[in-house]
């Protein structure tokens, strides 16, 4: 090839390789003594290169076209299969022929493996094949790739859920694509994959908006909300502002509806926000309306994720005697092989666990601790037997706390053990709360801080008073007394502020301890200023 022509070539490519490929191509095909002149007969975008030279391919040309609808990679057999209904020896020679002539013109790969795999050699070329089909030949194929998928691959479609759905979506059967998308969302988020399961739910609701206005596709985003509610919770908070917004839209459309059922989950879940961002007289009106609705439509999970936060708030408020009565007829509701799977739904926790930890603390803090240990420690077993991680880390905090409360020792490892899991599996609040009972255990105000910051992005401010006893407790065990002073002080205005006094004895009782073990003051005003602590 000349230099001249050489040079224009790679004018017009504008440094694209596979353009610079592709031009070449087009001039060697229309002239055996390239020149100049054969530019001007040359496409002048790569697009419209790429469609020439699939022109050229003659009876091939509709192979790569159903190819490029299966993706960039995709094996003899599938194309064969949504190729025809019919998989005669004489179809499969015929695509052989094509297959062949695509590997021969480049735009194909052959794979090693031992099943036959092709590949397109650059995406441009798969997109290109797929833009020349006309819009309803692409979602009758991609119709066809479900079909096969379903017959021929149920296995596939159990491991790559999300891989139906796109076929789903782009054949347009809305239905069909949100349940693929909705089943892939649940195996990401088994894994702890937050982010994978909201990704595939996201897009399940850009398939129910591409649908026209009406209750069906009300119906259908409904769904999906309720299941990322449940994963905002438990990878961002109850109370996050994404939160609270999915669960406005679900009491919306619950209205639109006429679900009364699924009114009363986002009444319910808007009464968790609250709760755990300690605005608990809205908390309760709400739990109270939700369990009034549930009685109507016989909901008994709703029921029981309802008394269980109301347990949560008697505790966090300093009734221990209610908060039991509540947990117990929880513990009287519910059942597990019936309930767990909705409960999960709903409040992101299995409820019936929390209830237990819930009146473990209650029967410690009314003078009983070895029955409450034992309730948390039932806890940990029954969050264990479920196999669920987002349960089991709560029930595993909750344990951790109840021991550091009674004074055990060697909580060191039990704590980075339960940080580390938590961690990982991106359950900020508890890991946060691990993180503070380390620092607290360990004597290093700088851990519990950290730890405070990362439970503070979930929005919640249950146990604030508590972490505030744990950077109290760890300031001053590194002998920073003032510093002690000022976090009891800060923790017990959280407390006063939010209505938590459940933590006002043990703060009260560092403080006194604090100030006793200050020698820079006197000895008569440190006792009458700890006395006066101590009988609070």
């Amino acid at each position: 090839m000349p230099d001249s022509v050489s040079a224009r070539i790679v004018e017009r490519a504008e440094g694209i390789p596979l353009f610079v490929e592709e031009l070449s191509q087009v001039v060697l095909d229309v002239s055996k003594a390239p020149s100049e002149r054969a530019i001007g007969d040359i496409p002048a975008t790569l697009q419209s290169s790429l469609l020439a030279r699939l022109d050229r391919l003659g009876a091939a040309k509709p192979i790569a076209q159903v190819a490029s609808v299966l993706g960039r990679e995709f094996s003899h057999e599938m194309l064969l299969l949504v190729l025809a209904d019919r998989p005669d020896r004489r179809a499969d020679l015929d695509l052989e022929r094509s297959l062949t002539a695509l590997t021969v013109a480049g735009l194909l790969t052959r794979g090693a493996e031992a099943t036959v795999t092709y590949s397109f050699r650059h995406a441009l070329l798969q997109d290109a094949a797929y833009q020349s089909l006309l819009k309803r030949t692409r979602r009758e194929l991609h119709a066809r790739v479900v079909v096969v998928l379903r017959a021929r691959f149920p296995d596939r479609v159990e491991a790559q859920p999300e891989l139906a759905a796109r076929h789903a979506e782009a054949a347009g059967m809305a239905a069909d694509a949100i349940g693929f998308y909705e089943r892939a969302a649940a195996q990401a988020e088994a894994r702890s994959a937050h982010e994978e399961a909201l990704l595939h739910l996201n897009r399940a609701l850009d398939v129910a908006a591409a649908e026209p206005a009406g209750v069906e596709r009300d119906r259908w985003e409904l769904a999906v909300r309720q299941s990322m509610s449940g994963v905002l919770f438990r990878s961002r908070g109850w109370a996050v502002p994404e939160s609270v917004a999915a669960l406005e839209r679900m009491r919306e459309l619950s209205l639109a509806t006429a679900d009364r059922r699924s009114y009363a989950a986002a009444v319910l879940g808007l009464g968790l926000a609250d709760y755990l961002a300690a605005r608990f007289e809205p908390a309760l009106a709400r739990i109270q309306e939700s369990i009034a609705v549930a009685n109507e439509v016989d909901a008994t999970a709703i029921v029981v994720v309802a008394l269980t936060v109301s347990a949560n708030i008697a505790y966090f408020q300093g009734r221990f005697r209610d908060a039991y009565e509540f947990a117990d007829r929880v513990t009287a509701l519910y059942v597990p092989e019936q309930h767990h799977r909705e409960v999960v739904a709903l409040a992101g926790d299995d409820s019936g666990v929390t209830a237990m930890g819930t009146k473990g603390w209650a029967l410690f803090h009314l003078g009983y601790p070895g029955r409450g240990i034992a309730c948390t420690d039932s806890a940990v077993a029954a969050a264990t037997s479920l196999g669920h991680p987002f349960t089991l880390g709560q029930a595993r905090l909750w344990a951790l706390a109840i021991r550091y409360d009674r004074g055990d020792d060697d909580l060191d490892g039990v704590a980075t053990d339960l940080l580390l899991d938590c961690t990982a599996q991106k359950f900020p609040a508890f890991a946060g709360g691990a993180q503070a009972i380390l620092g607290k255990v360990n004597g290093n105000p700088a851990v519990v801080l950290e730890g405070a910051m990362v439970a503070a992005t979930t929005g919640s401010m249950v146990m604030a008073p508590s972490i505030g006893f744990c950077l109290a407790d760890a300031h001053r065990q590194s002998g920073h007394l003032a510093d002690a002073l000022s976090a009891i002080d800060a923790a017990l205005e959280v407390a006063a502020t939010t209505g938590q006094v459940f933590y006002d004895a043990p703060l009260l009782t560092l403080k006194g301890e604090t100030i006793l073990a200050d020698a820079a003051e006197p000895a008569e005003k440190r006792r009458s200023a700890a006395e006066s602590c101590f009988r609070r």
